[in-house]
């Protein structure tokens, strides 16, 4: 444990003392501008500026006509763990200061590694090394952690806690282990909440295997409770905010037409100059219905056309969109493209075997493998948002290509065609 902790720790220190050019040369998005205005006193609220280029700059590709670009509005573009997270890290140790925030991020990395060798230690040390150590050593998860300040970083620690936690219940149950997976559920929620399909098909698995076994399912509902609970402050605030009712965060027509546009299906730019004219007036969930309408009239008008998105959104999620496919330098092909098609062809064999075994111990899947199946659970329901919504930035992937390092990880050191891995590695690493 100490020594994955140490080489998530190392790589990523190395890689922020390459890339790190001052805190003034950091690009940042809603999270930090978020976390500005917090500590500027303005409350949980972007920037008119930022607000006019996420919802109408990044479709027309030129800056609006006769723009307001002072003030600031309420939002709820981001649920609030991370830009809080910011907040606190800028208020303690100085406004603007990513280097901190990055280090931050090493140490929350370093954990991550741990949580995944204590995931997968029950069913094999050498699997438990494999699969931190992949987590380590993985270029692209690297220099994300000490370059981009967002929410991907705690994502992934989420994620793995939930693993580890529906791991453990399955293996002894406790009131006290399902009251924490509900409080990671929310925190991973409260993150990102395109993870909610997975944290639903996780709670309702742990269910179904309670009930077939005979056990009452009312921990699992107990877990849910608090979880909803959880999640009951920020949804209030919105609806208060918004005098309508947001579950989560505001911008799902932004991110339909954002999916859109990445898959080269235009807006209309003069009707998207009227309403950004018309939401001067409006607030930020108001603004967002004018474009889910605007999406919708456009598909209206050419189903056939629109729905051509969805396999577009499938390919961009899976491999590339446009603007990192013609990318060809040494940097982007060592550092992301080749490790992730490796990867990707270790975890197309993997996920063949993790559903193999769940399709050949069907009668006792719930009980066996809950790791691999929860992993393929995560890819399906991931895979599902993207498809639906596009992805435009390789860091949404990140999820998933977590979810391939742990059944990579598993497959390695588990299946027969790797005795001689098996041979070198448990030399260098078991005693």
């Amino acid at each position: 444990m100490t020594a994955v902790f140490l080489l998530t720790v190392i790589t990523r220190v190395f890689c922020l003392a390459a890339t790190f050019r001052g805190n003034g040369s950091v690009d940042y998005f809603e999270d930090v501008v978020i976390a500005n205005n917090l500590l500027a006193g303005n409350g949980y609220s972007i920037s008119a500026g930022y607000r006019n280029f996420l919802f109408y700059e990044v479709f027309l590709g030129a800056p609006i006509p006769d723009a307001v670009t002072s003030g600031h509005h309420a939002t709820a573009l981001k649920t609030p763990v991370y830009p809080f997270f910011v907040w606190g890290v800028f208020a303690s140790f100085g406004a603007g200061n990513f280097l901190a925030l990055f280090l931050f991020h090493i140490l929350i990395s370093g954990i991550t590694s741990v949580l995944i060798y204590l995931l997968l230690e029950p069913f094999s040390r050498l699997a438990a090394m494999v699969a931190a150590a992949g987590f380590a050593a993985y270029p692209p998860f690297i220099y994300h952690a000490v370059t981009s300040p967002e929410s991907t970083i705690l994502i992934l620690l989420w994620i793995v806690w939930c693993l580890l936690l529906a791991a453990r219940i399955t293996q002894r149950a406790t009131n006290f282990r399902w009251i924490l997976l509900g409080v990671a559920g929310a925190c991973m929620i409260l993150t990102d909440p395109t993870s909610l399909p997975f944290f639903l098909i996780l709670i309702g698995y742990l269910g179904l295997a309670c009930w077939k076994n005979g056990l009452s399912v009312r921990p699992a509902a107990g877990a849910f409770a608090v979880f909803c609970l959880l999640l009951t402050p920020w949804c209030l605030r919105n609806t208060v905010t918004f005098h309508q009712f947001v579950l989560l965060k505001t911008p799902v027509g932004q991110n339909f037409a954002r999916g859109l546009q990445t898959a080269k299906i235009d807006l209309p730019k003069q009707e998207l100059i009227a309403l950004e004219k018309k939401g001067r007036n409006l607030n930020e969930a108001q603004e967002d219905q004018g474009i889910r309408d605007l999406v919708w009239h456009e598909f209206s008008k050419a189903p056939a056309r629109m729905l051509f998105a969805f396999p577009q959104n499938f390919l961009n999620f899976w491999w590339e969109t446009s603007r990192y496919r013609d990318d060809t330098s040494r940097t982007y092909m060592w550092g992301r493209r080749v490790p992730y098609t490796a990867l990707l062809v270790l975890g197309i064999v993997a996920m063949a075997s993790a559903l193999y075994n769940s399709i050949r111990a069907r009668k006792s899947f719930l009980e066996n493998d809950t790791v691999r199946n929860l992993c393929l659970a995560l890819v399906v329901s991931y895979t599902a948002v993207f498809t639906a919504f596009g992805a435009w930035n390789l860091r949404y992937h990140f999820p998933v290509e977590l979810a391939l390092i742990v059944l990579g990880g598993v497959f390695l050191c588990d299946h027969e065609g790797a005795i001689v891995l098996r041979g070198f590695l448990s030399r260098q690493f078991v005693n």
